[in-house]
């Protein structure tokens, strides 16, 4: 009799609805994936891309949303599905490697004996509340130096906030994916500019 009881206790605890948890991806868009509009020239040897820094609030798996000006919280059922630094660096590792802005791209350890370093410094990656819409805030500067760090071939402060469309994460995720991969097409055409 005693575990019918806790048999019917435990099935009544647990008729609530469940709460699903939703993971997000930062990845290279498909467009940026594909060749840009100019023929660009490779340059000689191999870019290094360092492990990109992502300001404590903004760094572990949870997304952050700022409701006021000095005050935010974490979506509780809602998490990236891969630490922003790693994502990251791996758009920026795809996007280089697949328009061939090196001879050789390298992540990781192998990152610090290249011929150039790219460095990434992300000080805000977070969701606005701006009452009836969401805005993507993304703050980054990109630094692209030699390995000496003696000349600096490309040095830019990205400071993007943008309104989410359907007010959702999903549009939060790809909105920062592209607003990065704009960010490395810039650098990319600069680059080339300068050849």
């Amino acid at each position: 009799m005693f575990s019918v009881m806790l048999a019917v206790l435990f099935t009544a605890c647990r008729s609530g609805k469940s709460v699903q948890q939703h993971f997000y991806l930062l990845e290279l868009p498909e467009e940026y994936a594909q060749t840009l509009p100019v023929t660009l020239t490779t340059l000689p040897g191999t870019c290094g891309i360092m492990q990109v820094k992502v300001a404590p609030p903004y760094a572990s798996h949870q997304i952050a949303l700022r409701e006021e000006s000095h005050s935010i919280r974490y979506f509780s059922f809602n998490e990236w599905a891969q630490r922003p630094e790693n994502a990251l660096r791996d758009i920026a590792a795809r996007f280089l490697k697949t328009h061939g802005v090196f001879e050789h791209v390298s992540t990781g350890r192998l990152a610090e004996g290249a011929d150039y370093m790219l460095k990434v410094d992300v000080s805000r990656l977070e969701v606005v509340d701006r009452g009836k819409t969401l805005e993507a805030r993304f703050v980054a500067e990109l630094l692209l130096q030699d390995a000496k760090g003696d000349h600096i071939l490309y040095q830019h402060l990205a400071d993007h906030a943008e309104v989410l469309p359907g007010n959702n994460l999903n549009d939060f995720a790809s909105t920062i994916s592209r607003l990065f991969a704009e960010e490395l097409k810039t650098m990319t055409m600069q680059l080339m500019e300068g050849q």
